[in-house]
């Protein structure tokens, strides 16, 4: 399956964007938004950086364990997160 988002892997700098292995820029969490000037907002953003920048990582071992998909709905949730992160029927 070919990929249409940017290959990973990707990374967060330490200026609050996530970027992919030749330094391109896929998104700027910290120069945006309120969430920053919320009580605990660095640290939530810092959450969500780490989840942006395993996203490729993680969909790539998903589809790798979907070897296994025996059409037993315990595989339901991950036919649908692949889904929704490729952009496919479920």
């Amino acid at each position: 399956m070919s990929a249409k988002h940017t290959p990973g892997p990707w990374y967060a700098d330490e200026r609050g964007r996530i970027r992919c292995a030749g330094g391109g820029e896929i998104a700027d969490i910290r120069g945006w938004g309120w969430m920053q000037y919320k009580p605990n907002g660095e640290e939530v953003q810092d959450a969500n950086m780490r989840l942006i920048a395993a996203a490729p990582e993680l969909l790539d071992a998903l589809q790798d364990l979907m070897f296994f998909d025996n059409g037993k709905p315990e595989f339901e949730a991950a036919r649908t997160a692949i889904a929704k992160a490729t952009g496919s029927a479920a």
